[in-house]
């Protein structure tokens, strides 16, 4: 009995641990983002987008939006996420996470439909 219960509690540490290395959440889930935080408190806390936006908004005021992409696993794939920061005057505005689309090679298809048709089995 005591053989089964160290079992248990050091496969249950293996898997916390083996967890805790794949990103199962987006970095901004798990963070504390709030809405209101400053632009500069928010680049000291993640870094520097790989993509910024900015514009002047009908009431003219400052906008800017961040583009941050990361991976997550999901529990049985990988995906790609980019999680999208509106700043209105130097304030955090808005967030949304959007799944980055999966294209596949159209010449590699098309290549490989044309083999079929024409192919002999």
């Amino acid at each position: 009995m005591k053989t089964k219960l160290i079992t248990l509690v050091f496969a249950l540490f293996l898997f916390g641990s083996c967890a805790s290395l794949w990103n199962m959440e987006s970095n901004f889930t798990a963070n504390k983002v709030k809405l209101g935080m400053p632009k500069t408190y928010f680049l000291t806390k993640f870094g520097n987008p790989y993509k910024q936006n900015f514009f002047y908004n009908e009431a003219n005021e400052y906008c800017e939006v961040l583009f941050y992409r990361e991976q997550v696993f999901t529990g049985n794939s990988w995906i790609e996420m980019d999680t999208i920061f509106t700043f209105v005057n130097g304030k955090l505005e808005s967030q949304q996470q959007v799944e980055v689309p999966k294209y596949r090679h159209l010449e590699k298809e098309h290549h490989h439909s044309h083999y079929q048709k024409h192919s002999t089995h």
